[in-house]
């Protein structure tokens, strides 16, 4: 949080895009606090959830970071961290761009992590 609030002026002007990890089993509360953050910012949040990017408020906690998701290697199934910020009034463009590039290039990653990219 304390990177985000110094960074408050940067993002409020210039409007980047925010792609940003959040753990609640390193910081209790960190994925409202920073969506809470972000979305008094101007922001609308997203995750990518299985061959789709859906809004952030559809995260779970106990569904989405399971500890059980996870072992000493990394993710063994499924485990969402990762969260994207866009300017709330870019965001409707962006999500459809995305979710047509994830849907044309046949992307699944409904059982967990992949390494192949999303945008080829």
């Amino acid at each position: 949080m304390a990177v985000l609030e110094g960074a408050r002026s940067l993002l409020q002007r210039w409007r980047p895009t925010v792609l940003i990890e959040v753990e609640e089993r390193h910081c209790a509360g960190a994925a409202a606090n920073v969506s809470r953050f972000l979305e008094q910012c101007g922001y609308s949040g997203y995750l990518l959830d299985g061959s789709a990017m859906r809004p952030q408020s559809s995260f779970d906690l106990p569904r989405d970071q399971n500890l059980s998701s996870l072992s000493n290697s990394g993710k063994v199934s499924r485990y969402i961290n990762n969260f994207i910020y866009f300017d709330r009034r870019e965001a409707p463009g962006r999500l459809a761009a995305i979710n047509a590039a994830l849907q044309t290039n046949g992307r699944t990653r409904d059982s967990g992590y992949t390494d192949r990219p999303a945008f080829e």
